[in-house]
């Protein structure tokens, strides 16, 4: 293996990192629009389906987010799962 090869294999991808930063800002701004319903199980510590089921039902189906966000919240959930679970 050529020692460029052996670099790139051990040099993390920025793009995973910014990926990672953006789904975090998004998931809490979604989070954030949540916790003005009336869900203690919001209070505690949830998982990302949790908060992407709860979101995409109150944010998207009831049509109390703007579409746009909605769409861009599952487009990160969706690169971010692809990012951190390949194949």
């Amino acid at each position: 293996m050529a020692r460029s090869d052996t670099h790139r294999k051990h040099t993390p991808d920025p793009r995973r990192f910014i990926l990672k930063v953006l789904f975090a800002a998004v998931e809490i701004a979604a989070k954030s629009y949540l916790m003005m319903h009336p869900d203690s199980r919001l209070l505690q510590k949830t998982r990302h389906g949790f908060v992407a089921t709860q979101f995409n039902r109150y944010g998207g189906l009831l049509g109390n987010v703007n579409s746009s966000f909605v769409e861009l919240f599952n487009t990160l959930t969706n690169l971010r799962t692809k990012a951190r679970y390949p194949n």
